[in-house]
């Protein structure tokens, strides 16, 4: 079988120097890590590191992450790494909890350069949006059988979430 259908150039590269750092890991290689180690956790993820995979390390993976854009909603992204992770689960780890939380924060307007724009106003159609948000309420599944749990869905909100009367 051919390397190049199992790894990205830069993984080829790496494979054919001496050096363990890349220059830059391409965005298809830190995409297929974070899928890595989303599946198979820290510990596992270095391990192959450590055999000499070709991968980017933890810290790498990370520090890219926090470029990612996290706007409020529904995390698509996220929504397709989990589809990704549920392909390698048990079928027993396949069974998850949905949860629905409400969380306080400090009230603050700041830049998020990730989006290009100011948050911390209100994000909740519902909501006026000249509001500075006191809450997020979230929306995440954790796993029943074993201890994993992913943010799906937020938005930032005012002090309560207007309910409908009868």
């Amino acid at each position: 079988r051919n390397l190049s259908t199992i790894f990205t150039p830069d993984q080829l590269e790496a494979l054919g120097t001496q050096r363990s750092k890349v220059t830059k890991w391409s965005d298809n290689t830190i995409k297929k890590g974070l899928q890595m180690r989303f599946c198979m956790g820290t510990h596992a993820y270095n391990s192959f590191r450590n055999d000499g995979m070709p991968l980017p390390s933890i810290r790498t993976l990370y520090e890219r992450v926090q470029g990612i854009k996290f706007a409020p909603g529904l995390q698509h992204d996220v929504v397709e790494a989990l589809r990704e992770k549920v392909w390698g689960l048990k079928q027993r780890d396949r069974v998850v909890a949905l949860l629905l939380d409400e969380i306080q924060l400090r009230e603050a307007v700041e830049y998020d350069p990730s989006l290009c724009k100011l948050t911390g106003y209100v994000t909740l159609p519902i909501i006026s949006p000249e509001k500075t948000a006191t809450h997020a309420l979230v929306t995440m599944i954790r796993g029943v059988s074993s201890p994993w749990k992913q943010v799906l869905y937020w938005h930032l909100t005012g002090s309560s979430i207007p309910g409908k009367g009868p």
